[in-house]
């Protein structure tokens, strides 16, 4: 058995997820597409595609890996977006082994970036112990809070240095104009809110516990 398995997820540019998915063949072995496209378009071929009810905010999707994953029994998740591609035909290779001497060595480790988290690395036992994805993000400023509450909770998050990777950033809007629309009425709701959350911006947090009140803190 894997002990790992990949994610991407999927809202439109069907050539893009192509690219990306051709991009990490190494993943090809355990991959789910999810796929949160309005009108289905995306045929994977082989891959195993998750059709929601309804499409996913990134936020939902995430949670919604993790419990896949966590259902499975997997030691590690790989995600990485669908507009991403790589130069690096190691980078998943040097990806996994880096995630499995993180676990021999007995370190406490939440993620692993390589070009951000365009490609990374997912600790299954870390993310729900910190009770996995905030859904009030849709998906902007859900990375800075995770890496907030990861750090509070003592597991690491960790550059590795994997290079090889990039993406065109913010494709899946900038190929809508409602969702670019949409983002853009909405984004300063989700800066305040993370504001208010941890009491300043990304590098200028002030509370150490979710809006300095211990009830908000997860439920074990």
């Amino acid at each position: 058995m894997n002990d790992f398995a990949a994610y991407v997820f999927y809202v439109n540019r069907s050539d893009l997820i192509r690219r990306a998915v051709g991009s990490f063949t190494d993943l090809l072995k355990d991959m789910t597409v999810v796929d949160n496209s309005v009108i289905p378009d995306f045929l994977p071929h082989t891959r195993p595609v998750f059709r929601p009810p309804v499409p996913l905010s990134y936020t939902q999707s995430m949670n919604w890996m993790l419990a896949d994953a966590t259902r499975r029994g997997k030691d590690f998740i790989i995600h990485f977006h669908s507009d991403a591609t790589s130069t690096n035909p190691d980078a998943v290779s040097q990806l996994l082994d880096y995630a499995r001497r993180m676990k021999a060595e007995g370190r406490r480790w939440g993620c692993l970036w390589t070009f951000y988290d365009i490609l990374w690395a997912i600790n299954p036992v870390a993310m729900n112990d910190i009770g996995g994805w905030d859904t009030n993000f849709a998906a902007y400023f859900s990375d800075n809070d995770i890496k907030r509450r990861l750090n509070l909770a003592e597991w690491e998050t960790i550059d590795t240095n994997i290079r090889g990777m990039s993406h065109e950033g913010s494709a899946t809007l900038k190929s809508d104009r409602r969702l670019e629309f949409l983002n853009g009425q909405t984004f300063p709701l989700y800066q305040q809110y993370y504001y208010a959350k941890w009491g300043g911006g990304p590098g200028e947090e002030r509370f150490s516990i979710p809006f300095n009140n211990p009830i908000c803190l997860p439920q074990k």
